[in-house]
């Protein structure tokens, strides 16, 4: 005769042991994730590592390299375009400045942030330096020259990294571009531009 205390232990048993299986199973499962997790986690941190060493070697010489190749890129017809919308921003007032007016005062006073508006001839020059693909990649952020108060660019490659930078960085710095515009910078960066790549006038 089958005791059954004894066919119930041996179920109990059978069952513990499926549970156990199972608990294994789904525990080797996890670590294998959170392993390949890491692993995967330290690469993405390696890669980072060394892209922010690689950036942090970048010099302006590299850049301006980089610079001289897109140059060579530009077609006549792309430069036609950009110093047509060239010479028509150039003299004019870069923008004006707007906002900072009281706008309510009901629970404490509140006030518009202020922010800078270009001229129209100066956006449309912005397009153009876009549409045109004057604009290249350039790794402004990490050329340490080119933050010198009074660094200026030399010749035309480093006068298109300069553009880059004033444009670019207007994108942070409200009034930037308008700054530069001001002190002539944009001005003489264009000019350099203009003595060795602007087209011949049509006969």
């Amino acid at each position: 005769m089958v005791d059954p205390n004894s066919q119930a232990d041996s179920a109990a048993g059978g069952i513990l042991n499926s549970t156990s299986q199972v608990a294994y199973g789904v525990f080797a499962l996890l670590s294998g994730i959170l392993k390949d997790s890491h692993a995967v986690t330290l690469r993405v941190i390696g890669l980072r590592e060394s892209r922010t060493a690689l950036e942090a070697k970048m010099t302006l010489h590299d850049q301006r390299m980089k610079a001289e190749q897109h140059l060579r890129t530009v077609t006549k017809e792309q430069w036609r375009n950009f110093f047509v919308a060239s010479d028509i921003a150039l003299g004019v007032p870069a923008g004006e400045m707007y906002g900072g007016e009281l706008v309510s005062e009901v629970p404490k006073k509140v006030y518009q942030m202020p922010y800078f508006m270009l001229a129209r001839e100066w956006e449309r020059w912005i397009h153009a330096f876009y549409d045109q693909k004057i604009v290249t990649d350039i790794a402004w952020m990490e050329i340490p020259e080119v933050h010198e108060p009074h660094w200026q660019p030399a010749d035309a490659a480093e006068a298109l990294v300069a553009l880059v930078l004033y444009v670019r960085r207007d994108r942070f710095v409200e009034g930037g571009l308008a700054s530069n515009i001001r002190q002539g910078e944009v001005q003489y960066a264009i000019s350099l531009l203009a003595d060795e790549f602007r087209p011949d006038a049509p006969e």
